[in-house]
């Protein structure tokens, strides 16, 4: 009796976690002496330099900090911290340089040591500082050309796939995932996918 209540409340609790919804309002107005940008797709995301520029000054910081801990210690992570510093620093020199409608995608940072494939651009670091100022609703979104004042989410369980006999791949049932969609009207036609495996 008792294993059947705990399957029927992990039914429960899957079936409402399987999706949800939510709004993020965008600031009416931003300090927006100086913007940079980020476009991706139909939408274009303007956010503050200077609040950019503290967060890299902090990591900057961070890998100061490292090299200091670690300098006698394990020279592979003071190597990791300066590279990362630089790609930081470097990026705050050119950010403190722009006027204005500065394009983030011109930034390259990575952590970790020096990685040619990862020169060319298209920052992951850049767009999660980007859609992070977007969640706390501290961007200018652009969609089509058009100002827009919110954004909607949606976290939707991942389906399960059938092979051809119908039966569900046990591998995946364990590690299925959230996939989070941020857009404005339509979810095929996203700002941003992020995927979270549950990993049981």
């Amino acid at each position: 009796m008792k294993f059947v209540l705990f399957l029927l409340i992990q039914l429960f609790i899957l079936t409402v976690s399987a999706q949800q919804k939510w709004e993020i309002q965008l600031k009416s107005t931003l300090d927006d002496s100086r913007l940079g940008y980020w476009v991706n797709g139909a939408y274009t995301i303007q956010v503050n330099l200077d609040s950019v520029d503290v967060n890299f000054r902090r990591m900057v910081q961070n890998c100061v900090n490292g090299i200091a801990y670690y300098g006698d210690k394990d020279s592979n992570l003071v190597n990791y911290y300066d590279a990362t510093a630089k790609r930081y620093q470097t990026a705050i020199n050119k950010m403190e340089s722009a006027v204005d409608s500065f394009d983030l995608k011109s930034l390259v940072v990575y952590e970790g040591l020096e990685d040619v494939s990862l020169n060319a651009g298209k920052s992951s670091v850049i767009e999660r500082f980007v859609k992070q100022f977007v969640d706390q609703g501290n961007a200018i979104v652009f969609y089509k050309g058009r100002r827009i004042y919110t954004l909607q989410c949606s976290s939707e369980l991942s389906p399960l796939s059938k092979n051809a006999n119908s039966e569900v791949n046990v591998a995946e049932i364990l590690n299925r995932g959230h996939e989070i969609r941020t857009y404005y009207d339509q979810p095929d036609d996203c700002i941003f996918i992020e995927y979270y495996i549950l990993g049981w």
